[in-house]
């Protein structure tokens, strides 16, 4: 093991826990099985698994986070079950965030918060990409003070790497360059805010949340939007108070995380693209982030017991941890 990462089944060891039950499985009409991967010291967030379906990648809050929301280590966990070996990618002395996974598995994109001048107090996010195998990290986004950022990346499987700026998602190739506005949404909702991000197999669309604010700039609401790449139309797909985080379950199903009305209650939930039918597919308090491994048919998500959305990311995520379920599973509407 590496970087004092331990590997059990059914125990509890520090700093970080592994916990894999030997299969998933589910009753037609019953509470899905749900099965906890990770238990760190503090939190576990945003789990991404690679189009072969073979790694892990999650967003890891440790004791060396400190209190400050722009600190979290990027850790790789291996999915074979004859080898469960992790490493720790990026370490938790900065934000890093918005991860997701290059077609080849080779490289993460992902968000990172950077001084605007060396020295300097200001700080501006920018996107960097990592290598798997070697670990080199390559700034994508140099020199855009014109741009604010924000955290959500998104890999197609053209090699273009889709973002979120100034209320607008852009694209640029995987190299940085041939930096377009992909999707231009002020102009047709000047109230909306993209924030999570998530490209369709066949790029022609993005399904992403959105959080529309009043006129003084107040959170009123968060839906899930999709966005039609060539033509740039838009619409919103779900209706509820609440809904963040898009992930594809195939070409007309988005998995979704839905707060509740009495926060801070929260479950992942199906809708379809086609019908608008909504489905919830995990009860009160199961699931956030959510992440469809294409190859298993596995739903990952992050999981707490208690949610406190009051706090900073490092308290307001302690506890959470990556879990997983079947994917062909629903509990109710």
């Amino acid at each position: 093991m590496k970087s004092g990462f331990s590997v059990v089944l059914g125990m509890l060891v520090a700093p970080m826990v592994i916990l894999f039950a030997s299969s998933l499985y589910y009753i037609h009409g019953c509470e899905p099985t749900y099965e906890q991967v990770t238990s760190g010291p503090i939190g576990e967030m945003e789990p991404v698994v690679s189009p072969d379906g073979k790694r892990l990648a999650f967003r890891e809050f440790t004791p060396e986070s400190h209190t400050a929301s722009e600190r979290g280590g990027l850790r790789i966990l291996s999915l074979d079950p004859g080898k469960r070996e992790s490493k720790l990618l990026l370490k938790p002395d900065q934000f890093h965030g918005g991860a997701s996974w290059s077609p080849d598995n080779l490289w993460l994109s992902y968000s990172n918060y950077e001084s605007i001048q060396p020295g300097s107090s200001s700080v501006e996010r920018r996107i960097y990409k990592v290598n798997m195998d070697t670990g080199e990290k390559v700034r994508l986004t140099p020199g855009l003070p014109t741009l604010r950022i924000g955290e959500f990346t998104s890999w197609s499987e053209r090699g273009e790497i889709a973002f979120v700026a100034d209320n607008n998602i852009y694209a640029m190739r995987h190299d940085g360059s041939n930096l377009r506005k992909l999707v231009d949404v002020v102009p047709k909702e000047p109230n909306l805010r993209p924030v999570q991000i998530a490209w369709s197999s066949d790029g022609k669309s993005l399904a992403f949340s959105a959080e529309r604010t009043s006129d003084s700039g107040s959170k009123e609401e968060s839906k899930i939007w999709l966005a039609d790449v060539q033509s740039g139309h838009l619409r919103p797909i779900t209706t509820g108070v609440y809904d963040e985080t898009p992930t594809w379950q195939d070409s007309d199903t988005i998995i979704f995380s839905r707060f509740s009305d009495n926060l801070p209650t929260v479950s992942l939930y199906s809708v379809s693209i086609r019908t608008g039918t909504v489905k919830r597919v995990s009860h009160n308090g199961m699931g956030y982030s959510p992440w469809v491994d294409q190859k298993s048919k596995v739903l990952y998500f992050s999981s707490a017991k208690r949610f406190d959305p009051s706090g900073n990311d490092f308290n307001m995520f302690r506890g959470f941890h990556v879990w997983r379920m079947p994917i062909n599973t629903s509990v109710d509407k």
